[in-house]
């Protein structure tokens, strides 16, 4: 995300629009959608990694074939299109565990 706008009720994210192109594509490589009655997609091919820190735990979706982050919760949403080393040393860098979910 290029930049956000914070008021007191919100948080409104921007994204560039080479970011918009990026997510786009990963989305559309990445998901099938399955039934239309559920409403969900399932997420083929990717990995889920437990992102462990001492104020929060939550998931991160990884694509093993573009090495990046597909997705993942509002907390750790500005990681999203970030390559895995680069999750893996922000991380040491903040105290928290990064592991893979099998």
């Amino acid at each position: 995300m290029a930049r956000s706008k914070k008021s007191k009720s919100e948080t409104v994210q921007f994204e560039t629009r080479g970011q918009a192109e990026q997510r786009k594509k990963l989305q559309s490589e990445s998901t099938e959608t399955v039934g239309v009655s559920d409403g969900y997609e399932r997420i083929t091919g990717c990995w889920l990694a437990k992102v462990s820190a001492p104020h929060f735990v939550t998931n991160i979706i990884l694509d093993p074939e573009a090495n990046v982050v597909w997705a993942g919760a509002p907390v750790v949403a500005y990681m999203v299109g970030w390559p895995q080393g680069k999750v893996v040393w922000h991380c040491d860098k903040k105290g928290w565990k990064v592991r893979r979910v099998t």
